[in-house]
């Protein structure tokens, strides 16, 4: 329903409205002039006292015109009252239906606007695994892992690789190297698996960063260097990219690893 049919709606029960109070007030002065003709022919029998044939058949004559004429009035307006009653209940359910649309439609619109709000508030906040020790637990399984985290050299994300790097240890994987680099410029955190016995750390790595909200990606790598030494497989080299400058581009990278995820089961 549209706003000018509500709107058009809202007028007709208003006009419904008075026309109810109008015929409220017909049917007072129908039930007066009934009154009236009855007071009339009460009248009769003493003033045919005076004159019995000529003021009893006038008095009598006005008597029942007025009576019929209050009765049938008062049919009539019961008759108009009722059609409008009816009338007033089928807009004011109209109304009240389009109402309870409205406000499911305002509501739906205030659920999307607060998750939105969650999402942005979220976003524009650092990046962050959450406690290290619930981060790290479902990790120590694979006690012993061997990875090296690389970061920009931009707060943020030194901040989240120091943080990184607490959990990792917690959970008995060995940090062989952990340092900034300017090189990286990347937006966004990799796990980069060297060896295939490493690519399912990798993709386990990534699942607890989605998990707590750290957009991250797998891709295999074809070699690790650190201090100037080659790393022999297994390893994960982690390079901890910017934070997303947009919530498309967190949104996108997110799709991204859920791709890559249902890829790596098949």
């Amino acid at each position: 329903m549209t706003s000018e049919e509500l709107d058009r709606l809202e007028c007709r029960r208003d006009v419904i409205k008075t026309s109810v109070t109008s015929l409220g007030n017909w049917l007072i002065g129908f039930i007066v002039a009934v009154v009236i003709g009855l007071g009339i022919e009460l009248y009769t029998p003493i003033v045919s006292l005076l004159n019995k044939f000529e003021v009893g058949v006038l008095t009598e004559l006005i008597g029942t015109t007025l009576v019929t004429i209050g009765v049938a009035g008062e049919l009539a307006v019961e008759w108009k009252t009722h059609r409008s009653e009816k009338e007033l209940l089928r807009i004011d359910a109209a109304i009240e239906s389009e109402d309870k649309k409205t406000i499911a439609a305002l509501n739906a619109e205030t659920e999307r606007l607060r998750k939105e709000n969650n999402e942005l508030a979220a976003f524009l906040a650092d990046r962050d695994i959450g406690d290290w020790n619930a981060f790290a637990a479902p990790l120590k399984p694979l006690a012993g892992s061997q990875v090296v985290i690389l970061m920009s050299d931009e707060r943020e994300a030194m901040r989240l690789g120091d943080h990184l790097r607490q959990a990792l240890l917690t959970s008995g994987w060995k940090v062989l190297d952990f340092r900034k680099s300017s090189l990286i410029a990347a937006y966004g955190v990799y796990a980069m698996w060297l060896g295939s016995e490493s690519e399912f750390i990798a993709e386990q790595l990534a699942d607890r960063l989605n998990e707590n909200g750290v957009a991250a990606l797998t891709q295999e790598c074809e070699r690790v260097i650190t201090q100037g030494k080659e790393i022999s497989a297994p390893v994960v080299q982690i390079e901890i990219g910017l934070h997303p400058p947009t919530v498309s581009m967190d949104r996108h990278l997110k799709a991204l690893r859920r791709a890559d995820v249902d890829k790596f089961k098949k």
